[in-house]
Order: C-alpha cells, then structure tokens, then sequence
C-alpha cells in the first residue's frame, strides 16, 4: 500500500493523456465515456452491405442444395440423363430405335458391409440436406427482416405497426400521402 501511495505522490498533476478528454470520475473511478454512436450513412451503408451478404449467401446456398438433390436420386428433382446420338442419313433417323440403343445396366451386388456404408453415406447427405435447408430458410428470413427494417428507415412520415395476437405476425402501415 505504501509503495502505491509513494508512486502516485512522484506523479506529475499536469500530466496529460488522451484519454482524459473523454473520461470522468464518478465515485472516486475514473468512467470512460465511449461514443458508440454511428450517423445514419453510416448505418444505411452497413445495412446495403448486410443485405448484399446475405444475397450472396443466400445463392451460394441455394446452388449447394441443388447439387445435393442432384446428387441424391431419391429427392424431389430427379437428374434427367441426356445421350445424343449422331446419324448420317435421314434413313438412319427412322429406324433408330433408342430403346435397343441403350445399353442395358445391371445393377452391381454389393456385400452387406458394403450396403451399410452406402446407407450410412446417403443418410448424412440427407441430413446435410435437411441441414441446409434449414440454414437457407433462416438466411431468408434475416434477408427478409433486414429489408424491412431497411424500407421502415427509408420511409418518409410515420409508420404503424399492428400485431395479429393469434399468429403474432406484426403488419405495417404508411399514412397515406398524396403524391407531388
């Protein structure tokens, strides 16, 4: 105790800092008062910024869940296998029957080990699937707030907002104006 009383007694009390200018004491402790305030371009500008971001992931998801259900052939968006076949005469076109083109594919035999680790492999692609989905619902649904808060700051006049107390959905208004 002795030492920092001997200390703080060698200070000079003109001595200056920076920090002095936005600190006070309150209580015998010194309080720095920060400024935490951003002006209102600077805001607009950070939301646009947000909102492009989120576009971007939005789309980035969006085109991973399409080569999921690609990938996986039991979902919704089966792949359509293409194969184009060039003839040299109009005779060759009419008696090219496709289906005796085709190769026919037998299915491999897979061993029960085997079997086990596909399903394993395709049951975490669903789920990373589902995964997905649930992150690109909740990127829309911040997209969708942001650009509300966005056209509310952007709005000219008052705006009202009502909430239906059954499904707690909240709707805005705008007092009507007449346009100049």
């Amino acid at each position: 105790s002795s030492g920092i009383n001997a200390e703080y007694g060698e200070k000079n009390p003109d001595e200056y800092y920076r920090g002095m200018i936005k600190s006070k004491v309150k209580d015998g402790k010194h309080r720095s008062e920060k400024d935490n305030s951003i002006s209102a371009d600077a805001l607009k500008l950070m939301k646009t910024q947000d909102a492009g971001y989120l576009g971007v992931k939005l789309q980035a998801e969006r085109k991973k869940i399409d080569k999921l259900q690609c990938i996986l052939h039991d979902t919704m968006q089966e792949k359509v296998n293409t194969h184009t076949v060039f003839m040299d005469s109009d005779e060759d076109l009419e008696s090219f029957d496709p289906d005796s083109y085709e190769k026919k594919v037998t299915p491999k035999s897979y061993s029960s080990h085997q079997k086990k680790l596909l399903s394993k492999a395709k049951k975490q692609q669903y789920s990373a699937l589902r995964m997905r989905k649930e992150r690109l619902q909740a990127l829309h649904e911040a997209s969708s707030k942001l650009q509300l808060q966005r056209t509310i700051a952007a709005s000219k006049g008052r705006v009202f907002k009502t909430v239906d107390e059954e499904t707690g959905e909240a709707t805005y208004r705008w007092r009507k104006q007449r346009a100049k």
